[in-house]
């Protein structure tokens, strides 16, 4: 879809179809709750974002943890942090580029925190 804004610039949006009357992954939609323990947590900063994000995660107990950005067809964009953590907060910045290092289109995309306590999703937007 071609856009106009007030000032007469052109810009291109694309827009994803979704059928759901097809068997989907739960990931891209996010109809389906992930299970998770009650005291992980996931939070992402600013939202929407322009430039760069900060990822905040609380661990009950100490955790092998993966932290990684999927785009809505369910691909991996990005994965900011495989490794073992203590118990406590910790936070993973991201400049919004792939695993290739190309910039990532604007857009929402999921960050999904594995750890052995559960799993935690959240929604990211992307601002041009």
């Amino acid at each position: 879809v071609v856009m106009t804004d007030g000032a007469a610039r052109r810009d291109t949006a694309w827009y994803h179809l979704v059928d759901l009357s097809k068997p989907t992954d739960p990931l891209t939609l996010g109809i389906v709750d992930l299970p998770a323990a009650p005291s992980l947590a996931l939070r992402v900063t600013p939202q929407p974002a322009h430039t760069s994000l900060r990822f905040a995660s609380t661990l009950a107990q100490a955790s092998h943890v993966n932290l990684s950005v999927f785009d809505l067809l369910g691909r991996r964009v990005a994965s900011l942090e495989e490794a073992d953590r203590t118990a406590g907060e910790h936070t993973v910045g991201w400049t919004p580029r792939t695993d290739g290092s190309e910039r990532t289109r604007a857009g929402i995309y999921f960050a999904r925190l594995v750890t052995s306590q559960g799993v935690r999703q959240t929604r990211v937007v992307l601002l041009p």
